[in-house]
């Protein structure tokens, strides 16, 4: 019997027995060279054997880990469900339309949808609780996919890697987490709507524009942090760095009160902003409490526009002028593309779809000097002004 396929054989049946764990690493290709006495091509060919029936997952320059489970042979899975991780929260309300929108796709072709989310009132924490849940959904054989909205953790390249090397379907809405591998995303244009809104704030008259972001490291932040930038750089217009300012969490006890004195230290420059892009509706609705605090009055005197539209569910769309993002229709996109990959014969190229959004203006937004007021209410439509 060839050498290799006896060593990944050895290996296999300790696998089987229990005696090597899922999630823990094999020894180095050294150790168990000098274990079964053979060269490390050997080992190599073995480990090749043991990937291939979805016993171990590989990574460059990292140790090959035991997979959570063996491999199920083709056609004796009962795929009938999507699990779906919703960060931050489950009521968090992008997050429910975004559901909405899987669970209409999901009804269409016969899927259940299996949701998890982090409750900031448990003892556990946002990367416990999305650990274990996908660890499950990685696990189940009824589950034919997920859908996963990050909580950005370092801890979880490893483990989206793992899935990725198991082959289980998975599609990441909103952000792409910051791994290596390519993956399937489906998410708004992030750039390109921030650019959306810095050019609305240009076309009231505004060039001293602002920018407020969070602590938050999602590739959705830095993205529209892009975005703001390329807006002013095509306007012929200098960015300051201290225009770019930052402020709690929004969801921080301490929000309110780091937001009223960011805002008042940059109010307080020689040559202030007269309007403020905030990276999202939460921080915008933020610094309009902090502006009231100040006496700075909006818009008379600050105009100030949002990323996401969480107040569309209001008769009147609320009052905050923002950047609607289309969250039902990622939802949509997401499951139908999730469903496409699971029923492919071959691993498809990952894709990373990207969804346009429109601006929504409200009474957080005027004109600028002699510019015309906008009348409230008016909706922008995604894409480039001319």
């Amino acid at each position: 019997m060839d050498r290799a396929h006896s060593i990944a054989k050895a290996i296999e049946e300790r696998i089987l027995a229990g005696e090597l764990l899922p999630g823990h690493a094999l020894p180095t290709e050294r150790d168990m060279a000098s274990q079964f006495q053979v060269g490390r091509a050997t080992v190599q060919a073995a480990l090749g054997e043991l990937a291939s029936k979805n016993l171990i997952f590989r990574r460059k320059n990292c140790r090959p880990v035991i997979a959570s489970r063996p491999a199920i042979p083709a056609g004796s899975r009962q795929e009938d469900q999507i699990a779906v991780w919703i960060m931050p929260e489950v009521q968090d309300m992008g997050g429910l339309m975004m559901l909405d929108g899987i669970r209409a796709v999901c009804a269409e072709e016969g899927f259940a949808v299996v949701v998890g989310g982090w409750n900031p009132r448990s003892s556990q924490s946002a990367e416990q609780a999305e650990m274990e849940f996908l660890r499950r959904g990685m696990d189940d054989p009824s589950v034919a996919g997920l859908i996963v909205w990050e909580v950005c953790s370092p801890r979880f390249p490893e483990l989206y890697a793992e899935m990725l090397a198991k082959g289980t379907p998975v599609v990441f809405i909103d952000r792409r987490p910051a791994i290596d591998e390519e993956v399937e995303v489906v998410s708004v244009n992030h750039r390109r709507g921030a650019m959306l809104a810095v050019r609305t704030l240009l076309k009231l008259g505004h060039e001293r524009i602002a920018m407020a972001i969070t602590q938050e490291q999602a590739a959705s932040i830095h993205e529209r942090i892009e975005g703001y930038r390329q807006a002013l750089w095509e306007a012929d217009l200098s960015y300051r760095e201290s225009h770019l300012f930052r402020v709690c969490d929004a969801g921080s006890s301490d929000s309110g009160t780091f937001g009223a004195r960011e805002l008042r230290r940059v109010l307080a420059e020689p040559d202030p902003p007269t309007a403020v892009f905030a990276v999202n509706d939460m921080l915008a609705l933020h610094l309009l409490e902090a502006s009231k605090e100040l006496g700075v009055d909006v818009p008379g005197k600050l105009s100030i526009i949002g990323f996401d539209w969480l107040m569309r569910w209001q008769p009147s769309g609320g009052h905050l002028s923002t950047v609607a993002q289309p969250f039902e229709e990622i939802g949509r996109a997401a499951a139908q593309r999730l469903l496409e990959i699971a029923r492919s014969t071959v691993r498809p190229t990952a894709r990373h779809i990207l969804l346009e959004a429109s601006v929504v203006l409200k009474d957080t937004t005027a004109a600028r000097n002699e510019s015309a007021p906008t009348k409230s209410g008016a909706t922008t439509n995604g894409g480039y002004y001319g």
